[in-house]
């Protein structure tokens, strides 16, 4: 659906930009039906009207006035100076296109420290669709960076620096586990929402981590708040808040801080891998200072006298010891769950029987989680049961883990840590998922009543969802909301995935690997070489081992859209994000790599919370100086083959970003150095040269340049990189003219010419074009030589001109594809005049569009070409070539050949009058239209079935017809066309009067109707369709006349309530002249309705009514 839509919005756009100013809707609907052969399907892509469509269009805009809608096409930098000429246009004088704007300067050698000579900071460019809809909200940490802030977010600082250079791998590969990394992270949060500081605008939102807070740390009050069965909440929360009276302890050292120091040195040494869970981490603390401290074999700091108050602070917890393994599995399972208060362990075996044998299979189910002994067969439902407790007592020991008896967190550590890991999760994330992820990070537990106390942040979010609870960082404008935010989490998944945070060094610069090339404002990166991203290779080594083994067990019960999932693509696993989804495939953002892929939902898996703790790795970044070139960079095979899968260096460039962004704006340079922004600059711009003409049949806007008499028509393509090439030609001749390059002048030979551009004079404007020479005559003196940008060509004598060899003078110039594309016109034959026909139709200094219809035999494209006529209707150019170039072989025939006089035409115009009857005698007649009783219409009935079927013929014909050939100067009064009525249907009609291309009189010369059409609603009649003679005759009704003055409005009303639609019998009185109409005649008729029992003379009725009197 979106490549639908993005076609229909090209087409809509070649539409617009052609037009000198806005157009009416109606006028849109018409050109878009003319060009594409359909109406706007709005409904075709998700829109209930038009003009919820076009308001859905940043590129369009929908305006009012005077009652009427009209659309206009916002500029961008493809289209910017094709509307400006566009605006400059007028009748008459051709102009040639030269773009005066001064072009790039580019360097050959860039600097280490590369810049733009043109800074762009005010340019305007429209962001790729993908980062809204992929972007994870990504990070910057500027911890070690002095310099401007960029509008993005600050989080937890880790020391970074540019490594060595890592050898390209493939997607698998990178994945595979690395040696840890031995850096460390120092880690705290400053409030984002307190005042701006050093001069830092509140609007960015910007902060200074501080790497010192810690010291305080060491010396905060312990708190131990360990919660228990036989303690409640109340009485953990009121001890508390007691506590939190008393004064702060002083940063003097004494015994008792020395021993609290050691405390916290001790508890930050275990680890999973040293303690077993059966001793109390604080008893050999507790027990020395409940002695006096002579116990205690540590030594302390300073002397130490036992201060009971201070003692008193101090409670030593009630420990809940993790039960030892007995070496049955089904016990430990079952202590496991008792302990951690998972429910009680339900365990069934059954024997399953197979046309081989028998074999026993375990289920076992404990809360929410359940296992089953499959594929693996047992010979009995012990060994079964064995095995599943052995596998469930794994798995649940890597959740929940054999978590030690750690120290509680106080409410100041609460408070400072848990917002930035909140800041992270866009959407929220289960408080079960933070807990984990707080113990495993600062290795200490939260309080029973830590929600209440991260409830109190102004900054945080806490809702309940279903049976658990939800939390999340407020943003800045929702803060004075929060309370009433509900049903604000959007999609919350299983797991949440922190976001990217990126690290920047000293120098404000990152060292990454290109993961994901969309355009030169979309490229994805990874950062590498730092602690985070180490230990994120080691775990996604881990999930593929994991995965390999235990994804059958892990499919998700339903698959919902922004929520993470583990996903197996080609062989490999990955993390994702999903986007969207249907019956088969699941549309994924990988969210380490920056792609978007189809996944089949059948290779969606649950994410594991443990692969969910690292941070999305990808994050999106801008390359600065390439802004002009953002847009045709989509999809560039060189900015994707010279970036994908490189080791980059990345320069952040805080001043000039912009407000909204969401791509970091960076120079990036390779491992020697080396600006690839400079290098893309030429590359792209290259690029951006080459002409591109829609092949799945959109229109393309292009200019012609070229008219051959064979049908062939070359085009240019008006993009920035032609632009920029007419500028450089133009500083290229303006240098040649000043300080002609003679030194280059060397004899052009057949054998040296081959495959080598020159730059020669054109000897009709005596400017400076770039050419190949294509022919040579067999003395080799003379040379036809080919115009590459314009497709015209030339003979000359080499003896005497000058032509210097381009990859000399300029080897960028050279290197630019040929601007001249060459198409040959969709005709049925080419008319003799061709070149005059186009040349008129299609001048050099107007767009046009193209649209591919196909190919002829020699792979040549064949194209149709439309254009805007005066008025600024769209029309098809072939059609109107082929029509002229009939219109005039008939007009040279004397057998057709008619002259009709525009101010007297008859209302049937070429057509044959039908056979009447003699004078007296009677004749059949239908009445299509009536006005008054001496002015309507009938046609004669014996003629009624080959009437009909031509209409049906006629319409079948032309029912697919949705835009007119025609041109003004091509409308002959006299002759016949087909025109659709206010109905639907088509007519024959007769052009009378040809006022000008918005006004033409016409007559519906089968069924008796004056009208006034437009040159396109005309089109041009079948010759078959000439054959029946017109069948709509003037009629007045004989022997009477009005019994006022005149026919009122009522007698008018009577009489075509009498007669109209109706068939009577007649008898032809007479047959005169029409008095408003020289070349046409009246019959003048007696009625008489033969349609009931009793004949009725319509004579008679017109006068008993009072209508009419004899005369």
């Amino acid at each position: 659906m979106e490549k639908q839509r993005s076609d229909v919005i090209s087409s809509i756009r070649g539409c617009l930009i052609s037009t000198k100013g806005k157009i009416p809707l109606r006028q849109l609907e018409k050109d878009y039906r003319t060009l594409i052969g359909e109406r706007i399907p709005y409904q075709k892509v998700g829109f209930k009207s038009l003009t919820d469509f076009i308001d859905s269009v940043p590129t369009l805009v929908l305006s009012e006035q005077n009652g009427e809608l009209y659309v206009d096409a916002k500029i961008n930098s493809k289209s910017a100076h094709i509307s400006e000429m566009v605006c400059k246009q007028k009748t008459g004088k051709n102009k040639v296109f030269r773009n005066s704007v001064p072009p790039p300067r580019f360097s050959s050698l860039p600097p280490r420290n590369w810049r733009p000579k043109y800074v762009q900071k005010n340019t305007s460019y429209q962001t790729t669709s993908r980062p809204k809809a992929v972007s994870h909200n990504q990070f910057v940490d500027r911890s070690s960076y002095s310099a401007p802030s960029v509008p993005s977010k600050i989080v937890i600082p880790e020391s970074s620096s540019f490594g060595k250079t890592v050898k390209k791998t493939d997607l698998s590969n990178r994945l595979l586990p690395k040696p840890e990394s031995t850096s460390s992270a120092q880690n705290n949060y400053t409030n984002r929402h307190a005042p701006a500081q050093n001069g830092t605008s509140k609007k960015d939102n910007h902060e200074v981590s501080n790497h010192n807070s810690n010291t305080n740390r060491v010396l905060r009050r312990v708190e131990f708040n360990i919660p228990s069965s036989s303690q409640n909440e109340s009485t953990s929360t009121s001890a508390r808040a007691q506590s939190q009276t008393k004064p702060e302890i002083n940063s003097t050292p004494n015994g008792f801080t020395s021993t609290r120091m050691n405390i916290c040195q001790k508890m930050s040494e275990i680890n999973l891998d040293r303690d077993s869970g059966n001793s109390s981490p604080i008893s050999e603390f507790g027990q020395h200072i409940a002695n006096g401290g002579n116990t205690s074999p540590l030594k302390m700091a300073g002397a130490f006298s036992p201060n009971i108050a201070l003692v008193d602070r101090i409670i030593a917890p009630k420990v809940t010891v993790q039960p030892t393994s007995t070496g049955n599995p089904m016990t430990d399972l079952r202590n496991f769950a008792e302990f951690h208060k998972m429910g009680e362990v339900e365990s069934t075996s059954k024997r399953v029987k197979t046309k081989q044998n028998h074999f026993w299979s375990s289920k076992i189910k404990i809360g929410k989680h359940t296992y089953a002994s499959y594929p693996e067969e047992f010979a009995d439902a012990a060994s079964a049961e064995k095995h599943c407790a052995k596998e469930a007592l794994k798995d649940l020991e890597s959740k929940y883990g054999r978590r030690k008896s750690l120290l509680l967190s106080g409410q100041k550590e609460i408070l400072e840590r848990i917002p930035p890991m909140l800041e992270k999760h866009n959407n929220g994330i289960w408080v079960w998922q933070l807990q984990e992820d707080y113990t495993d990070k600062y290795n200490e537990q939260l309080p029973s009543d830590w929600l209440k106390i991260i409830d109190s942040s102004p900054g945080i979010q806490v809702e309940k969802f279903q049976s658990s609870y939800i939390i999340k960082h407020c943003r800045p404008e929702d803060i004075l909301q929060k309370g009433g935010m509900r049903g604000t989490f959007m999609h919350i998944s299983n797991v949440s995935v922190p976001s990217n945070t990126v690290q920047l060094s000293a120098d404000g610069s990152v060292q990454g690997e290109v993961t994901c090339v969309m355009a030169a404002n979309e490229v994805w990166c990874r950062q590498c070489n730092t602690e985070e991203s180490n230990q994120h290779i080691e775990a996604m080594g881990r999930m593929e081992l994991y995965y390999a083994r235990n994804h059958a067990s892990l499919k998700p019960d339903n698959i919902t859209k922004n929520c993470y999932y583990a996903a197996e693509y080609e062989g490999t696993w990955f993390r994702v994000r999903v986007l969207e989804t249907n019956e088969t495939e699941v549309m994924c953002f990988l969210i380490d790599f920056g792609e978007e892929i189809a996944i089949p939902r059948k290779n969606i898996y649950q994410l594991k919370r443990e692969f969910a703790t690292s941070q999305a790795q990808a994050f999106v970044c801008r390359l600065i100086g390439l802004e002009v070139l953002y847009e045709f960079s989509l999809n560039s095979e060189i900015l994707h083959d010279m970036l994908l899968y490189k080791q980059v260096q990345l320069e952040l460039a805080p001043d000039t970003a912009v407000e909204n962004d969401l791509c970091l704006p960076v120079y990036m340079y390779d491992v020697d150095g080396k600006s690839i922004n400079e290098q893309l600059i030429t590359l792209l711009t290259i690029e951006s040269a080459t002409p591109a003409i829609s092949k799945d049949g959109v229109a393309t806007q292009v200019y012609v340049s070229n008219i051959e008499s064979n049908g062939d028509v070359y085009v240019q393509v008006h993009s920035h990189g032609f632009d920029v090439l007419l500028n450089r030609l133009e500083e290229l001749e303006a240098e040649v003219r000043a300080n002609p390059p003679t030194h280059l002048v060397s004899p052009v030979t057949k054998a040296y010419s081959n495959g080598v551009t020159f730059l020669a004079q054109y000897k009709t404007d005596r400017h400076w074009y770039r050419i190949q020479v294509i022919d040579w005559s067999p003395k080799e003196d003379l040379a036809q030589i080919y115009f590459l940008d314009y497709g015209n060509t030339d003979v000359i004598n080499v003896n005497e001109e000058i032509m210097y060899p381009l990859h000399k003078l300029d080897d960028v110039l050279n290197q630019y594809p040929p601007q001249a594309v060459r198409v040959r016109m969709d005709l049925e034959t080419i008319p003799d005049d061709f070149v005059d026909l186009a040349t008129k139709a299609m001048p050099n200094d107007q767009p046009v569009l193209i649209r591919l219809t196909g190919k002829e035999e020699d792979n040549l494209p064949l194209a149709e070409f439309f254009r805007r006529d005066p008025d600024g209707g769209l029309f098809c150019v072939n059609m109107s070539i082929s029509m002229e170039a009939k219109l005039k072989k008939e007009n040279q025939s004397p057998r057709k050949k008619l002259h009709i006089d525009g101010t007297n035409v008859p209302s049937g115009g070429k057509l044959s009058c039908p056979a009447l009857p003699e004078m007296g005698t009677y004749m059949m007649v239908h009445v299509p239209f009536a006005v008054n009783p001496y002015n309507f219409f009938v046609q004669p009935f014996e003629s009624q079935d080959k009437l009909n079927k031509m209409m049906e013929k006629l319409q079948e014909r032309y029912k697919d017809v949705v835009y007119s050939p025609l041109q003004i100067d091509q409308i002959i009064p006299g002759n016949i066309y087909a025109s659709k009525f206010d109905d639907g249907h088509w007519y024959r009609t007769t052009a009378i009067k040809v006022i000008n291309s918005g006004s033409i009189s016409v007559f519906y010369c089968d069924f008796g109707y004056y009208s006034t059409l437009t040159v396109q609603q005309l089109i041009p009649l079948d010759v078959e369709f000439m054959e029946l003679p017109y069948q709509a005759l003037k009629a007045k009704h004989g022997g009477i006349k009005p019994k006022q003055s005149k026919w009122t409005m009522d007698d008018c009303d009577y009489f075509k309530q009498l007669v109209e639609k109706k068939t009577f019998y007649s008898v032809l009185l007479s047959k005169e002249k029409d008095e408003l109409y020289d070349s046409d005649f009246v019959l003048s008729l007696m009625l008489v309705d033969t349609s009931s029992t009793e004949d009725k003379l319509i004579t008679k009725e017109l006068i008993d009514k009072g209508v009419a009197v004899k005369g």
